[in-house]
């Protein structure tokens, strides 16, 4: 199963070339598309939160995440 979530573009090592890169889903692991990067939130703890918020809670950390990732492989 691959579902897309977010992308971004950054410029690669040289400044010049625009990048898209997508989190996207692969057997439920959140990854990079350009390098295959994991996102994932260990350790977190939600207790007292409804499923739904849960839910919306770990998207937001993951989008975060993805959002200061940079790409190793340009």
């Amino acid at each position: 199963m691959l579902q897309k979530q977010s992308e971004q573009y950054e410029r690669n090592n040289s400044g010049k070339e625009i990048v898209k890169r997508e989190l996207i889903e692969i057997r439920h692991e959140w990854i990079c598309s350009q390098c295959g990067c994991q996102f994932y939130i260990p350790g977190c703890i939600l207790d007292g939160l409804t499923l739904n918020e849960i839910m919306l809670h770990l998207k937001k950390m993951r989008e975060q995440a993805f959002a200061k990732h940079a790409c190793l492989l340009h």
